[in-house]
């Protein structure tokens, strides 16, 4: 988890704006779906007394659609003020222009693929101070092998969120405050399960949901909410961390107590948080793994939209989507498909725990 900054974003924003009007569109080379499905990608919020999220549904298309933008926005502008607030709190101005000009391999509003039946679910968290389209390659890809996705923006900590076309800035998160810490994962619980709650009633894929096949997922400090997720709430079957914690050295009752449930977690690197340790002793169906060669970042598309970013680790970016995706697909299809297959293996891939 970084420190963000928020300074010249005005400044940055006209610069791309220019960009895009005289120079032209760059394109990020997220690396395409692997599943046998096209892909649809369709954006709305959900809401619940004042607390609105916006969201992105990502699912098997029946047909092919106009590929959406790789920013989901209202407006250009409006895009260029989201990816411009993501890579500043990044410190990666440079993916801005790739954010902005980049289009997905998902049709918008593409019509949902009904001859499958009832798919299962993932819901997707991101990590602090980070956009929930960051994930779009990985979403993607699980939609292609017949999943439906939803990324969850946590308004007040994402760097910028649109509601109703007016964009809303956030507050860079105060690691180092362990109150804070605790609110926002309070908060972060609290809206995954509003989008459990909405689950039957989003649009297009509504009707097709599984609700009794339900994963939730996230990067960093999204891991975390996923396995607390998982605690508060039982429709939940199974979870995957991305490089994330447990907990705060034992002060979580996830990190303490554990969860009944399968866990994933895929770390970058061959370091260990302590929590997990703890994590592991109390829990049942806890599978853990470790990338050699990669960054915190490198499950994410930023390894594609900054190519030189420190936040990814030495690994190709093709090589740690590859890897991420192979390894979470197969996960949750076993535990949400009962699919029987031997565990993925990869020179950088080892399996601490299974």
């Amino acid at each position: 988890m970084i420190t963000r900054s928020v300074s010249g974003f005005a400044a940055m924003l006209m610069v791309l704006i220019c960009a895009v009007s005289f120079a032209g569109l760059v394109y990020a080379e997220v690396p395409a779906p692997t599943g046998e499905h096209l892909v649809g990608r369709t954006d709305t919020t959900v809401a619940a007394g004042d607390r609105e999220l916006p969201v992105s549904v990502w699912y098997p298309a029946a047909a092919p659609a106009i590929p959406a933008h790789y920013v989901p926005a209202s407006s250009r502008v409006a895009a260029a003020q989201l990816a411009t607030a993501a890579a500043l709190w990044l410190h990666e101005p440079a993916a801005a222009p790739a954010m902005l000009g980049g289009t997905v391999a998902a049709g918008q509003d593409a019509p949902v693929e009904t001859e499958v039946g009832a798919m299962p679910v993932v819901v997707y968290s991101p990590g602090l101070g980070t956009p929930r389209w960051l994930a779009s390659g990985l979403a993607s890809d699980l939609a292609s092998r017949g999943y439906i996705v939803i990324g969850v923006d946590h308004p007040g900590e994402t760097p910028a969120v649109e509601l109703h076309g007016k964009v809303v800035v956030g507050a860079p998160p105060a690691y180092d405050d362990a109150e804070y810490m605790r609110r926002a994962l309070d908060i972060r619980v609290a809206d995954v399960r509003l989008v459990l709650d909405e689950l039957a009633m989003l649009p297009v894929v509504g009707p097709h949901v599984d609700l009794d096949r339900i994963a939730v997922a996230g990067h960093s400090y999204g891991g975390l909410t996923a396995v607390a997720t998982m605690r508060a709430d039982h429709r939940v079957r199974a979870g995957v961390v991305l490089d994330g914690p447990a907990g705060w050295t034992g002060n979580t009752a996830v990190e303490r107590d554990g969860v009944d449930r399968p866990v994933l977690m895929l770390g970058s690197g061959d370091m260990l948080h302590a929590s997990w340790i703890r994590f592991a002793s109390a829990s049942r169906a806890f599978t853990l793994g470790t990338i050699r060669g990669a960054g915190h970042y490198a499950a994410t598309d930023l390894p594609a939209l900054a190519p030189s970013s420190v936040l990814c680790g030495t690994l190709a970016a093709d090589r740690a989507s590859a890897i991420t995706r192979s390894v979470v697909g197969g996960f949750l299809d076993q535990r949400l498909r009962r699919a029987s297959a031997p565990a993925p293996s990869w020179p950088e891939l080892d399996w601490r725990l299974e």
